[in-house]
């Protein structure tokens, strides 16, 4: 991403963090397109873990929905692509938390109790 988009988002991240979580829950293209674009800001942004994690914890909190519930679904369609971008944002976000166990954590179970483990195990089979 080009210095003046990630600034640009930085300054708006909140409220365009929590629109990318709602609209990855229309369709499978806009899940995909999502996705990437998750990976782009966690891949690029400093502090990037921190704004991710609250919006969406907020978009689930406005849903009534399971943080990450929207991204995780992605594993559910048939579509390699999307499943390795996901699994690239997952893995970039856990390196974003850094040697802060608590956030590792916190961040892994928040994915456990979507029950990422046996998604994970479907798409091995």
């Amino acid at each position: 991403m080009y210095p003046s988009a990630i600034n640009y988002i930085q300054k708006r991240a909140k409220k365009y963090l929590e629109k990318f979580f709602e609209l990855s829950n229309i369709d499978e293209y806009i899940k995909k397109q999502s996705i990437r674009i998750f990976f782009n800001i966690a891949n690029n942004m400093e502090g990037s873990f921190e704004l991710i994690d609250k919006a969406a914890i907020n978009y689930a909190r406005e849903s009534e929905s399971t943080p990450f519930q929207t991204l995780i679904q992605g594993f559910g369609y048939n579509d390699q692509g999307m499943v390795i971008t996901l699994l690239k944002f997952i893995n970039q976000m856990i390196f974003n938390a850094g040697d802060e166990e608590s956030k590792q954590g916190k961040f892994i179970a928040k994915l456990e109790t979507l029950g990422i483990y046996d998604l994970l195990q479907r798409w091995g089979n």
